[in-house]
């Protein structure tokens, strides 16, 4: 995450160095069309990790048929895939986020110029 912070710091320092040589409009418009996208993708990975947990817990009702045929191993595997794909989701939930929240508010501080 700190990794993100920086960048983040890096890119609102190229942001301010260049935005003078551009019409404001115009990267104000980048910038609010930027968070859509990623505010869309948050969307998704919400969807993912509700998928994942619905599978996740209906996964032994719907396949269970006896210890034989349904080895408790092979439950168990599924719901560690399950497991690793919402916290895959929420982690990159969570960076979509932070880049929307970002760009929103650059458009923000374009309204002071």
């Amino acid at each position: 995450m700190n990794k993100m912070k920086v960048m983040v710091i890096g890119i609102l320092f190229l942001f301010g160095a260049t935005v003078w040589a551009q019409d404001v409009s115009k990267v104000k418009a980048e910038h609010l069309s930027q968070a859509s996208k990623y505010e869309e993708l948050v969307k998704a990975q919400q969807i993912i990790i509700e998928e994942h947990s619905k599978m996740k817990s209906d996964f032994q009702k719907k396949y269970w048929i006896n210890e034989k045929l349904s080895p408790k191993l092979k439950i168990r595997e599924m719901e560690t895939h399950c497991d690793k794909i919402i916290t895959n989701a929420k982690s990159q939930k969570a960076n979509f986020e932070m880049m929307a929240v970002m760009h929103n508010s650059l458009a923000k501080e374009l309204d002071k110029k």
